[in-house]
């Protein structure tokens, strides 16, 4: 049992670890939406977009999610092979284990020097049906 244990948290380190650095800071990145966290009742979502050009091939960048004890960092590791489509991306805080945090205002965009950008957090009106 006690091994089994310890092989988990081997493995628990070493996703941590496999996580990819960031590689584009929050003032450099093409946004033309800059990320905000958006709350719907108890629901909480990250929302940007990337502008893209017409003409021009603009790769998708990788979002990537990263949690402390007490922040929540979101930042864009990199980009792929895939084209941006400059649709406005409403990710669910709750698929990245965040909403603990997001109630406590404890969201944050990572640039690669490690400097951080305070994610404002605002209410949504609720949409009819």
């Amino acid at each position: 049992m006690k091994v089994l244990v310890w092989i988990a948290g081997l493995l628990a380190g070493c996703a941590s670890a496999m996580l990819p650095e960031p590689r584009v800071a929050f003032e450099e990145a093409p946004f033309a939406e800059k990320p905000s966290v958006v709350r719907r009742q108890d629901d909480f979502f990250l929302r940007y977009r990337i502008a893209v050009k017409q003409g021009q091939l603009t790769p998708k960048l990788v979002l990537v999610s990263k949690k402390t004890s007490d922040k929540a960092y979101y930042y864009f590791g990199g980009p792929v092979s895939h084209e941006e489509t400059g649709v406005q991306v409403n990710r669910p805080l709750a698929f990245d284990g965040f909403t603990d945090l997001a109630r406590r205002n404890a969201l944050y965009w990572l640039d690669p020097d490690g400097s951080e950008t305070h994610l404002e957090i605002r209410a949504e009106p609720d949409r009819a049906p």
